[in-house]
């Protein structure tokens, strides 16, 4: 009895968290969670084992698996697992009737009362991790129903408030595949698929099986068996969609694959018309669509079909005619002349539109962003950042959006609120070097120089030659700060940045010039004046005799260069700057001869034939 009261309460938090997550309150909802898997018992963690992901792989590696434990009375659940075992064995000792070929090259079989899709022989990729040695997740015992629907729940919580990354998705997969392994509801098996499939569309192998296992569970609903009891016991315990919310995601699907004609029979099926249209679009056969849409507009005029006649003909005649039919209430046919607007250029006009829009209709996050784009154009700062700060609200995975509103800070030169907001990006995607780009710039205008010290590191990962000698200059200056704090630390990071710098980015003087300087502040003699070498190496390229602008850089650096060989004072180092000055005077002398660079490498050489005299009775 216990066990079964606390069962209803797990739902119970279950149904709640499903509830605040339809209002976006995803704080509460997890919090409901957590009091979900407190009350069944539930023990779970996302861990990582060494296995495999793909048939043919060589490398083991670390994979994302799911652990999880229902409560510890799990007396009944052992018998279930015996059972499930035992059921098993029979599927491969007996006929396999519940397995069958298709036509399509997909194996499919019945499971629960639901056809799960296998993948195509093509397909490389494993449903399950394949996991090393004695590491087996097979042997897990069989989660109760309730707990199965706290892990799917958990993993719809996940995919809309982490980053859309492969660790996201990776982990998703790791709670889906536990459901699966034992998955025996109906609306629960249903809902392990579906998810699965959410996935399997973002890769290009597996798409076409997430497209087909999707169509599989909108007909299922056509079946006669399982009964509607069962179907319906755990409806509202699992993020599951509405008939015509799952045929909306199948449509994208095939959208997405180009299956337009499908897609587009979807969409008019909905009543989703813009979408339809879409589809004939991309196949040149917008005729198509404006014949149905005048269908549709015959039988009766609407403000939704005449706001879509105004898409298909690009003329704002047709959303003017939506907006006054409508009493000037339907925000659709604003927020598309706003998109036509922007379209045409008209910043102004699409900015007052989409305010008008978004004034009977606030939450549409893309329209938001749009109007914050055409306010940065128009300079219209404020609007841009109440725009954008409304986006991350009700999109907070919208990294564009803090990018942005960084962007503005800056163009009003607020930099400390640019930091702000390009550190808030930077947790939703940390590979966009646009990003730690203008996060390192408001670093440099705040002075915070272990920020662009670790910023310059970042892009330098992402983008192997993007380099900026000035930003290193600046490092290397402020190395010598004698007020810096954590000096040592910094020096030492700052030399592992230079070296990768110089390992990746061979043939750039200034860079070269830079870590010379850091290594002359450093007293690396020997090591400075291989880097002012190789600088010089880089600055003699082909024609430099006869260019100006080259010709000034290699005198420069060539000064550098017979500098630090004068301080090194050896015959040897003497010897090689005059040959080296000689040789350069001797190849730009025609071109250069009553220049200022020029008398500069003459007087330089007269200093070097002095100390190799100077030398020369000391020997």
């Amino acid at each position: 009895e216990r066990g079964r009261v606390s069962a209803l309460a797990a739902r119970l938090h279950v149904e709640v968290a499903l509830a605040h997550s339809a209002y976006w309150e995803d704080v509460k909802s997890e919090e409901a969670l957590e009091r979900a898997q407190v009350c069944s018992g539930l023990e779970y963690e996302v861990t990582g084992k060494i296995g495999i992901r793909r048939k043919f792989q060589q490398n083991h590696l670390a994979q994302l698996v799911c652990l999880a434990n229902s409560s510890k009375d799990g007396s009944r659940l052992k018998k279930k697992a015996e059972e499930v075992k035992e059921e098993k064995e029979e599927e491969k000792e007996g006929d396999k009737e519940d397995v069958f070929p298709d036509p399509s090259g997909y194996e499919k079989s019945v499971g629960a009362g639901v056809t799960e899709v296998g993948k195509n022989e093509d397909c490389d990729i494993l449903d399950n991790v394949r996991l090393d040695g004695d590491q087996g997740i097979d042997e897990q015992l069989p989660l109760s129903n309730v707990d199965q629907a706290i892990l799917l729940t958990r993993c719809a919580w996940v995919r809309r408030n982490r980053a859309r990354d492969e660790m996201n998705r990776e982990q998703q997969m790791a709670l889906i595949s536990r459901v699966l392994l034992h998955a025996t509801n109906w609306v629960i098996f249903t809902t392990s698929l579906l998810s699965r499939c959410r996935i399997e569309l973002t890769k290009v192998q597996t798409v076409d099986r997430a497209c087909l296992q999707m169509q599989v569970l909108v007909d299922q609903y056509k079946d006669e068996e399982p009964a509607a009891s069962e179907r319906l016991s755990f409806a509202y315990s699992v993020p599951y969609p509405p008939r015509w919310g799952l045929q909306k995601e199948l449509a994208d699907g095939m959208m997405k694959v180009g299956m337009l004609r499908t897609a587009a029979d979807l969409y008019e099926g909905l009543g989703l018309y813009k979408e339809m249209v879409e589809c004939y679009v991309a196949q040149d056969e917008s005729e198509i669509a404006e014949r149905k849409v005048r269908e549709q507009l015959d039988k009766r005029k609407t403000p939704y079909m005449l706001a879509v006649m105004g898409y298909i003909k690009e003329d704002p005649a047709w959303f003017e005619e939506s907006w006054e039919l409508s009493g000037k209430k339907f925000a659709m046919a604003r927020r598309w002349h706003a998109q036509h607007c922007l379209k045409t250029g008209d910043l102004k006009q699409a900015i007052a539109m989409f305010r008008e829009a978004l004034a009977i209709s606030p939450m549409y996050p893309d329209s938001w962003f749009k109007l914050g784009c055409a306010a940065m154009k128009e300079e219209e700062w404020d609007t841009a950042v109440s725009a954008f700060l409304r986006v991350v609200q009700q999109e907070p995975e919208s990294f564009e959006s803090w990018g942005n509103i960084g962007a503005v800070h800056m163009g009003t030169s607020n930099w400390e609120g640019a930091l702000q907001a390009f550190e808030e990006a930077l947790k939703l995607r940390r590979d966009s070097w646009k990003i730690w780009q203008n996060l390192r710039e408001a670093a440099v205008r705040l002075k915070k120089w272990a920020l662009v010290l670790h910023a310059t590191g970042e892009l330098l990962a992402i983008r192997e030659k993007e380099v900026d000698a000035h930003i290193l200059a600046l490092l290397v200056d402020k190395a010598e700060d004698p007020e810096l704090e954590g000096a040592d630390r910094f020096r030492l990071r700052l030399e592992k940045l230079l070296t990768a710098v110089t390992n990746q980015v061979a043939d750039d003087a200034k860079v070269w010039d830079v870590y010379a300087e850091y290594l002359k502040h450093r007293g690396h003699q020997s090591t400075e004046l291989e880097c002012r070498r190789k600088a010089l190496r880089c600055r003699q390229v082909a024609g430099w005799q006869s260019d100006e602008k080259a010709f000034q850089g290699v005198a420069r650096t060539l000064t550098h260069v017979v500098e630090a060989y004068l301080r090194d004072g050896s015959a040897q180092s003497l010897f090689a700057s005059k040959s080296a000055l000689t040789s350069s005077i001797a190849k730009s002398k025609d071109s250069f001869e009553d220049t200022p660079e020029m008398a500069g490498l003459q007087e330089l050489l007269e200093r070097v034939k002095a100390a190799q005299a100077a030398a020369k009775p000391a020997e």
